[in-house]
């Protein structure tokens, strides 16, 4: 039972005043959540800190992160996950604590934005047609003042699986080199524009390019290509490489039916004569893989590797891209992204 006094729901417009707290609300309907065995890590005022470890107790959801604010936080520097142990570094505790003051210093957040989403999807007609994005013109990550601020890895993330899961990816200008990270979006007369996440952004892209073929640039001048140039738009320009060749990537319909995997599903789009299917995983470390059973049979392309699988009988495939987030592009890619031919 939820007691509320209008702090949850908009009793005017019947709106939730908080859409992730409802997204968690809504997928304790059908699932159980993950939890910890504590949700609170208590320091010592002055003495040096050590790391805190925590038990994970997941009820068959994957955990994929920790945030702090827009911040991602560092698997290995920052915690370190094995098995269902949780272990938080005595570095990354001592400098969320900040001055030790008494109460709280830090809340963190563990994060699946590809959970939250098949969640909700039931509350539209058709998920395929959602604009999805990370920040905008208004609103940071769970409509904060501010752009995010996430670092480049967390970015990269986000890119993977915007480009490949359901819905239409959308960039707010200069995300793809973190132009004003961390600014505030908008402070009206107080401050000057450029100064916030609405600057102007037309700087970074005088010069001139020359291109050869969609997401090529063969060349550029100017300030334009050292815009080019930076890991992130590399990873943007193969992601609409593979995007646009892969049909199901683009309006397919979805299912995680029949896999295992933490950020893993399946698209396919049927039109005519064209019948294209996807397995995609959104890998985050080296020893992220997903189980895909049942599949079609048929000839299987790696979109990034080119590697070639064939199936018969629905066999199993194991997909782990034994790669890691790094400022190579094709491991950004984060998995496998195989289209039937």
């Amino acid at each position: 039972m939820l007691w509320d006094a209008g702090q949850f729901l908009n009793r005017n417009t019947l709106q939730w005043r908080d859409p992730d707290l409802f997204a968690q609300i809504r997928s304790s309907w059908t699932t159980r959540s993950g939890t910890a065995s504590s949700d609170q890590v208590f320091l010592p005022k002055s003495s040096r800190g050590t790391s805190r470890m925590l038990t994970l107790n997941p009820n068959g959801i994957n955990f994929q992160g920790l945030r702090h604010g827009n911040r991602a936080l560092a698997q290995g520097r920052d915690y370190t996950v094995s098995g269902n142990q949780l272990t938080l570094t005595a570095a990354a505790l001592t400098e969320l604590a900040g001055d030790r003051a008494y109460g709280v210093n830090a809340t963190l957040e563990a994060q699946n934005a590809f959970g939250n989403g098949k969640d909700s999807d039931d509350s539209v007609n058709d998920a395929t047609y959602n604009v999805v994005y990370v920040d905008s013109h208004d609103y940071g990550p769970n409509k904060s003042s501010t752009r995010y601020t996430g670092g480049t890895d967390a970015w990269a993330e986000n890119m993977s699986l915007m480009w490949t899961f359901r819905g239409i990816p959308t960039l707010y200008y200069g995300s793809e080199i973190e132009f004003q990270k961390g600014k505030q979006i908008d402070c009206g007369p107080t401050c000057p524009l450029a100064s916030t996440g609405r600057a102007y952004y037309g700087g970074h892209l005088q010069g001139t390019v020359t291109a050869s073929d969609f997401g090529t640039a063969d060349s550029a001048t100017g300030e334009v290509a050292t815009t080019l140039a930076q890991p992130l738009v590399k990873h943007l320009q193969r992601l609409n490489q593979i995007r646009r060749a892969v049909p199901a990537l683009q309006t397919g319909q979805y299912s995680t039916d029949g896999i295992s995997g933490s950020m893993a599903f399946k698209r396919r789009y049927t039109n005519g004569t064209t019948d294209s299917f996807a397995l995609v995983t959104v890998t985050v470390t080296v020893t992220d893989s997903a189980t895909y059973t049942g599949i079609p049979n048929g000839t299987y392309r790696d979109a990034v590797t080119g590697d070639v699988r064939t199936v018969s009988n629905g066999t199993p495939r194991d997909v782990n891209p034994g790669m890691h987030a790094g400022t190579d592009v094709d491991p950004w890619v984060d998995g496998r992204r195989t289209h039937r031919s």
